[in-house]
């Protein structure tokens, strides 16, 4: 699994966002991911 960090320096790279009102939010919330 991709870290919190590497995940956003990854979108930033590409110009990429997680967007609340899509619901992506929780893409960058590793809490989520380990329920």
């Amino acid at each position: 699994m991709t870290t919190d960090l590497s995940l956003r320096e990854h979108l930033d790279a590409h110009g990429l966002a997680a967007k609340k009102s899509f619901g992506q939010h929780f893409l960058l919330d590793l809490n989520v991911t380990r329920k």
